[in-house]
């Protein structure tokens, strides 16, 4: 399900979006001249998010995900 901001940008949020897939998802979704986004990237840690911010040189809002314990999560 697709949210568009009031701008008419089309709401996206990115999950894991310091490193790996994430971060790459949300370089693409930064760059794309098709179609202009809301980007939020989120993670665990807000200072790794806000690093890949500043990385990325976009203005994305951070986001820090509540992750409960468990084992199967390496933090």
């Amino acid at each position: 399900m697709a949210t568009t901001a009031p701008d008419s940008k089309t709401i996206v949020l990115v999950t894991g979006a310091n490193r790996g897939i994430g971060f790459e998802i949300a370089k693409n979704l930064g760059t794309s001249p098709e179609k202009p986004y809301h980007i939020i990237l989120s993670g665990r840690h807000l200072s790794s998010v806000e690093s890949a911010i500043t990385t990325l040189r976009a203005p994305p809002q951070p986001a820090q995900l509540h992750t409960p314990s468990n084992p199967y999560l390496s933090t």
